[in-house]
C-alpha cells in the first residue's frame, strides 16, 4: 500500500511541474531586465503561476525587497494595455514607465486582496507608454513576492492569457477507510495477546494469609481401658 501511495503522490507532483509552452501575449516574455534587490526575477515572466492561495515564498515566486525593483527594456517606446499579476495578497504592486530608463511615471497600482497567499489581479484598463517598464511594491506587511507578471499590447490579449498553474505541495489525499479496518484488527490482536498472558485466578477467594500454617491433624487421646 505504501509504495503505491508514494508512487501516486510523486506522479501527481511530476505532472504538475511538466513545463509547457509559455502563454502568448505577454510582451515581457523573453526580454532583458535589470533587477535591484530582487531574488529570482526570471520567475516573474516564465509563464508559470502558483495555485491561488499558495505561500508567498516558494520555488515559483520572486521576492522583492522594500527598495527593490525589476525594469524591462521593451526595445523601443511602445504602448501597453492590460496588466495581469499574481503576487502576495496584502501588498500594492506598482507599474511605472519611462522613456530614458531614469525618470519613471506611475501607470498603474494594484489593489490588495482579502485572501491568503498569492492572489491574482487583472486590470484591462491599465495603460501606459514608454521604452522601459518597472515593477515595484509598497505597503502591506513589507514582504513582497510575485509569482507571475504579464503586460499586454491590448486588452483582448489579456482576456486570452492563461498561465501554466503549478502546484508546489502534494494535493490532499482522499480518506482511506482501510486504515480503520487495520486499526480494529490490530486492537483485537493486542487484546487477544493480553488475555493469553493473564495469570490464572483461583476458584474462590480465601481470607487466609499467604503464610498461614497448614492445619495439622490433632491426635485423639487413647480410649480408656475398662
Amino acid at each position: 500500500m505504501f509504495p503505491t501511495l508514494a508512487f501516486l503522490v510523486l506522479a501527481q507532483l511530476d505532472a504538475s511541474f511538466v513545463p509547457g509552452p509559455p502563454p502568448a501575449g505577454n510582451i515581457l516574455q523573453g526580454l532583458s531586465f535589470k533587477a535591484e534587490k530582487t531574488a529570482n526575477p526570471e520567475r516573474m515572466t516564465d509563464g508559470k503561476a502558483a495555485d491561488p492561495g499558495d505561500a508567498w515564498q516558494t520555488i515559483l515566486t520572486s521576492v522583492i525587497d522594500k527598495e527593490g525593483s525589476v525594469t524591462w527594456d521593451l526595445g523601443a517606446s511602445r504602448d501597453f494595455e492590460g496588466v495581469w499579476i499574481e503576487a502576495d495578497n496584502n501588498d500594492v504592486y506598482v507599474v511605472s514607465t519611462s522613456e530614458d530608463g531614469v525618470n519613471f511615471t506611475v501607470a498603474w497600482e494594484s489593489q490588495t486582496v482579502d485572501a491568503a497567499g498569492v492572489q491574482t489581479r487583472q486590470a484591462p484598463n491599465a495603460r501606459g507608454r514608454g521604452r522601459y517598464l518597472r515593477l515595484t511594491a509598497k505597503g502591506g506587511d513589507g514582504l513582497y513576492s510575485v509569482a507571475e507578471f504579464a503586460v499586454f499590447s491590448n486588452a483582448d490579449a489579456l482576456k486570452a492569457y492563461v498561465p501554466s498553474y503549478v502546484r508546489t505541495a502534494p494535493p490532499p489525499q482522499p480518506f482511506d477507510g482501510n486504515w480503520i479496518v487495520i486499526a480494529v484488527v490490530l486492537a483485537g490482536i493486542v487484546m487477544l495477546v493480553r488475555r493469553m498472558k493473564a495469570p490464572e485466578i483461583a476458584d474462590g477467594p480465601t481470607d487466609e494469609p499467604k503464610d498461614a500454617p497448614k492445619d495439622e491433624k490433632k491426635e485423639e487421646p487413647p480410649a480408656a481401658k475398662s
